[in-house]
């Protein structure tokens, strides 16, 4: 977790190989850049999962996740991780209806991850937000509610 002074600082026991993460990818990163170029929380993901200093993603998952809103189940020794690509709510067009297209789309990556994690055999699932951070675009502020309401 990251506290308000920017560090880093573990709340909870490191996830067991029955408990999946949720990695909110960026999708130049799965498909060109590989997990040596991520930052942020991906990039921290990849960092404890050893795969940092990779330069492309495992073949399955970059044939699984060609476009925002997919996602995919791959083990890393012990450690089960979804990647997925959330959209870039920068690309919604301004009007009225602008928060509830936002939440359509934001559905659609989470109704993804939950079906990779409903296969996955794991029980447990750690989330973070997806498309909660750079891809939030002028809905930054309104992530909380449109995750609870696109879930």
């Amino acid at each position: 977790q990251l506290t308000a002074d920017k560090k880093l600082a573990q709340v909870a026991p490191e996830p067991d190989e029955q408990t999946a993460i949720v990695d909110p990818a960026g999708l130049v990163f799965i498909q060109a850049h590989g997990p040596s170029r991520a930052r942020g929380a991906s990039g921290a993901i990849y960092e404890w999962l050893g795969i940092k200093s990779e330069e492309a993603f495992p073949e399955p998952v970059r044939a699984a996740v060609r476009a925002a809103g997919q996602a995919k189940l791959h083990r890393y020794g012990t450690h089960l991780v979804i990647h997925v690509v959330g959209p870039n709510l920068h690309m919604i067009p301004a009007g009225p209806d602008a928060a509830e297209a936002a939440i359509e789309k934001l559905a659609g990556a989470y109704a993804s991850t939950l079906a990779e994690f409903a296969s996955s055999g794991a029980v447990a699932l750690r989330m973070l937000p997806v498309s909660g951070g750079i891809f939030a675009g002028r809905f930054a502020d309104d992530i909380p509610w449109m995750t609870f309401a696109a879930l």
